[in-house]
């Protein structure tokens, strides 16, 4: 009995299966290219899915981002300051050590379940009604972020009794 022919279409059909496997378990990368080089040459991109975009490092200060869609998006020490990031959405993303501060930096209403925002600096932004369920804070710099009605990781709501954080203030 000739075993060859049999072995070569075993060892095709378990090669197809790691093969499909590997490949449908990689991380989407959905983000729309042409709305990513939009965000580059004008710093506004109100609405675009940027799901998922490498944007380290990157100079979105002032920056319009409302209602975009930034879940899982990569912004480890990018510049937001005084960016609109109303209504975006900002689950999973880490913004590691990225710099969201200032009286004009507006995350109202944004969605930043499970986002590592370790080191970041939020000061003086409008976090109100914001929800940042499960996100990672360690080191985060909070001072006189206003956080009314925004939703804590540790499922606290800031009622309006709390509006302004006064702590990691320099």
């Amino acid at each position: 009995m000739n075993l060859k022919p049999w072995f070569l279409k075993f060892s095709a059909l378990v090669l197809t299966i790691i093969l499909s496997l590997t490949i449908f378990s990689l991380p989407a990368s959905a983000f729309d290219k042409d709305e990513l080089l939009l965000l580059k040459d004008r710093n506004e991109c109100s609405g675009c899915d940027l799901s998922g975009a490498p944007l380290n490092c990157s100079n979105l200060s002032e920056a319009d981002l409302s209602n975009a869609n930034l879940r899982n998006a990569i912004l480890n020490n990018a510049d937001l300051t005084n960016a609109n990031l109303e209504n975006a959405k900002l689950n999973g993303a880490t913004l590691i050590s990225a710099n969201l501060s200032g009286g004009d930096t507006n995350l109202k209403e944004a969605i930043l379940v499970g986002a590592d925002l370790s080191k970041a600096n939020i000061s003086e932004a409008n976090m109100r009604g914001a929800n940042l369920k499960d996100a990672k804070l360690e080191g985060t710099n909070l001072c006189n972020t206003i956080l009314l009605e925004a939703t804590m990781p540790d499922d606290t709501i800031y009622d309006s009794r709390i509006t302004v954080l006064e702590r990691n203030c320099p």
